[in-house]
This record gives structure tokens, C-alpha cells and sequence, in this order.
């Protein structure tokens, strides 16, 4: 592998495994409930809802939960179980309406609680399976670029 690929990868490493990178995050949410001594439920909720928010910049994704939690009054599994959802057309982020959230709000009300850690786990592998694929994807343009491979 050629030195400066090398040393560009390591960089990259450095910084986003820094803990302080996670701290303007979607992950420091159910970090937040988890650190607080919320119930597990709310923390599965909060990785539910920040999994599903968790595209687009970083700072938006902040707000837009923070919102969202905002609305729950910080309590989603109580949220949840109460059944009175905000439920109109307007945005939450960026394409997702609060009448989404409601909607997902409605099926996680229906579920027992190992059926709301299974839906929990599978939300987040998907959404970090994309996160990894625009990662990557990122990565892949830009070493191409240095490479002179893809001169655009």
C-alpha cells in the first residue's frame, strides 16, 4: 500500500476514534439515557429514533433529534406508550415528517419488549450499514481522486 494511502487511512483512525467525535453524534443519545439510568427501553427507543435520523450532516441530525426528545419530553418510552403522537405533515428531518414518527411510534407500542430490541437492533445495523457504505464511499472517491484514477 503506497505511504501517503497509509498515512491518510491512520489519520482518518485518529480522528474518528476519538471519543470526542461521538460527543456531536446521533450514538450520544441512547449514550445519554443509558448514562442517566434511564430505562433500557428508553434507550432502545433512542437508538430506534437516532439510527432512523442518522443521515444527512452530523449537526443536523443533533438538532433534529434533540427536537424529537424535545417533544418526548426526554421520556420516549413513556412517550411511546402514551399513544398521543404529534401527527402532521410537516418536517422533523429533512424528508421525515413527524406523521413517520408517529407511525413508528404506533407499530413500537404494539411490541412486547424482546420484539422492541430485535426491531431496535435491526433499525441500527441498517443504519450503519449505510453509514458505513457513505463512508466508504467517500473514501473510495477521494482515493481515487489522489490517485489520479478519477480526475473529475
Amino acid at each position: 500500500m503506497d505511504e501517503g494511502i497509509k498515512q491518510m487511512l491512520m489519520d482518518w483512525a485518529a480522528e474518528f476514534n476519538d471519543p470526542v467525535y461521538f460527543l456531536e453524534d446521533p450514538i450520544s443519545f441512547p449514550r445519554h439515557f443509558a448514562e442517566r439510568g434511564a430505562a433500557l427501553q428508553d434507550v432502545e427507543i433512542a437508538a430506534v429514533f437516532a439510527s432512523h435520523l442518522a443521515w444527512g450532516r452530523r449537526s443536523m441530525i443533533v438538532r433534529d433529534c434533540t427536537r424529537l426528545f424535545d417533544e418526548m419530553e426526554w421520556r420516549p418510552f413513556d412517550y411511546v406508550k402514551a399513544g398521543s403522537y404529534r401527527n402532521d405533515d410537516t418536517s422533523l428531518h429533512r424528508t421525515v415528517k413527524w406523521s413517520e414518527i408517529a407511525g413508528i411510534c404506533l407499530k413500537l407500542a404494539c411490541l412486547d419488549d424482546v420484539v422492541v430490541l430485535q426491531f431496535a437492533l435491526y433499525v441500527c445495523r441498517i443504519s450503519v450499514i449505510r453509514r458505513r457504505y457513505l463512508v466508504n464511499a467517500t473514501a473510495i472517491k477521494h482515493l481515487l481522486h489522489t490517485e489520479g484514477i478519477n480526475k473529475q
